[in-house]
């Protein structure tokens, strides 16, 4: 009995660390999204971007260790950081008259999967189905998403057009003969061919280069056992409800061969999830392949 009571006890005491550090996790981001809730704040916030060119940042794809990237950043002439959070909030108005922000995780979680493998490839990203028929908070972040994505086409083209030869990205357009309107294309957080896909990518945890990998919970506790599944280089399918929340700084560049052989040189916004909350009682996920 005594072994089974320490047990209880450390794992209530893990609990109680998860739901405190939930906790402080949520007033933060109400912290940082209350400040461009109204979109006039937010219109503000979005024409404060800029892209910013960065040192040493052709690597490899820590996903796909064949492909070869270059990063752009996104740069705030403004007090903001150099990355942006966007997430479902709700506004509301007390009984006093005073306003307020606040964040449900479960109500605001929206069903979206994972699949760990295609064509050989490793994927990192959860997808969201956009139906058109969202309302309230998340017909309203789904909007905000659009709008950052047309902002940072945007200043692509922009980029694109004032190329300079110290570029990083100088060589790689011009053997490609890319132009403003020609010979790239622009992959933001929401594509696919109706614009419906929304994707919020992971950071896959590996013990051979010390990455932690991105926290995941499940109500109030830390789920390792989909961390450690995540993990793997082999297939899995996961279908959930999660809160879809995401910050965003870095520009994917890469080179892709299209299907009649011709290069193009692809532009991604690639969004991150800080921690990956999951409705408690919505997970399903198999490592069968069907």
């Amino acid at each position: 009995m005594l072994v089974s009571s320490e047990e209880e006890l450390i794992n209530d005491l893990l609990n109680f660390d998860s739901e405190n550090i939930i906790n402080q996790n949520i007033k933060k981001y109400i912290s940082i999204l209350k400040h461009y809730y109204k979109f006039k704040e937010y219109n503000i916030l979005l024409n404060s971007l800029s892209i910013k060119e960065i040192e040493e940042n052709d690597c490899k794809d820590s996903i796909n260790n064949n492909d070869y990237i270059t990063k752009l950043q996104l740069k705030f002439n403004n007090n903001f950081s150099n990355e942006i959070f966007l997430a479902p909030i709700n506004f509301f108005i007390e009984e006093d008259f005073q306003t307020n922000f606040d964040i449900d995780i479960n109500k605001m979680a929206v069903p979206m999967f994972h699949v760990h493998l295609v064509k050989g490839k490793i994927r990192d990203d959860f997808i969201y189905v956009i139906t058109g028929e969202e309302k309230g908070y998340i017909k309203d972040f789904i909007n905000r998403v659009q709008l950052l994505d047309k902002k940072i086409k945007n200043l692509i083209e922009k980029y694109i057009r004032n190329i300079q030869p110290t570029s990083p990205i100088y060589n790689l357009l011009k053997k490609n003969n890319v132009t403003e309107t020609n010979n790239w294309i622009y992959n933001g957080i929401i594509n696919g061919s109706e614009n419906n896909f929304m994707h919020i990518n992971f950071e896959k945890s590996s013990f051979e280069e010390d990455i932690d990998g991105t926290p995941i919970y499940i109500g109030n506790k830390q789920f390792y056992e989909l961390t450690d599944v995540l993990s793997l280089n082999s297939y899995c399918f996961i279908n959930s409800y999660i809160y879809p929340i995401f910050k965003l700084k870095d520009i994917i560049v890469t080179e892709k061969i299209k299907k009649n052989n011709k290069t193009i040189v692809s532009f991604r916004s690639k969004a991150y999830f800080p921690e990956i909350y999951i409705k408690q009682g919505s997970l399903s996920y198999s490592t069968e392949v069907h």
